[in-house]
């Protein structure tokens, strides 16, 4: 065994129960924090605030135009472009001047309108329908994932049981050898004692 090892749950018993060592971790932890001005900022959080970070596209952008200097200066700037996506006055009524514009508004509201009354209602079983098949193996597949994990924790579980009823051997066989040693220096220091 390589590591420390404070305490295996499969090969000791617990010292103390959970609640017991629950309140004894929360006063060590208020002892702690009288020990500490609250009002006073870590020196590392300190330094963060007020400085800002700069955005990974900025900082590509100027290592960009670093590079190329035959370029004008407002590259960014020319190589926008607007993306307007819906223009919602083109529907507003309100906004309609023209005949035109009032015609293109209403045969678009007619559309939904139809869309709504029409072909909503034929075509809304078929969606629980497919909605209700794809939550159903979705479910499935959760379930599977789930056994699997489980399983997976199960056999973990397992491996460390077996694994700390090999470590109490040789935590005994340590303990064991440790005791023989104080046991023979003890015994060395006394024996150079009592021959002074």
């Amino acid at each position: 065994m390589n590591n420390v090892v404070d305490w295996l749950p499969y090969a000791d018993e617990p010292v103390t129960s959970s609640n017991e060592l629950r309140l004894k971790i929360e006063q060590l932890v208020q002892q702690e924090l009288l020990n500490f001005d609250l009002n006073v900022l870590h020196p590392g959080v300190e330094s963060l605030i007020g400085r800002t970070v700069p955005s990974r596209a900025a900082t590509l952008y100027t290592r960009e135009r670093k590079r190329s200097t035959d370029e004008p200066e407002n590259v960014a700037d020319s190589e926008k472009r607007s993306c307007s996506g819906i223009e919602k006055a083109r529907y507003d009524l309100s906004n309609c001047k023209t005949p035109s514009q009032r015609a293109i508004a209403v045969s678009f509201l007619e559309h939904q309108e139809s869309v709504l009354q029409e072909l909503l209602p034929r075509s809304l079983a078929r969606q629980w329908v497919t909605n209700n098949e794809y939550l159903g193996r979705l479910c499935g597949s959760i379930k599977q994932v789930t056994e699997v994990q489980t399983g997976q924790i199960d056999d973990l579980e397992t491996l460390r049981r077996n694994m700390q009823s090999n470590a109490r051997r040789e935590l005994a066989y340590l303990e064991q050898q440790w005791k023989n040693k104080l046991v023979e220096n003890v015994e060395r220091a006394l024996g150079k004692s009592g021959s002074e």
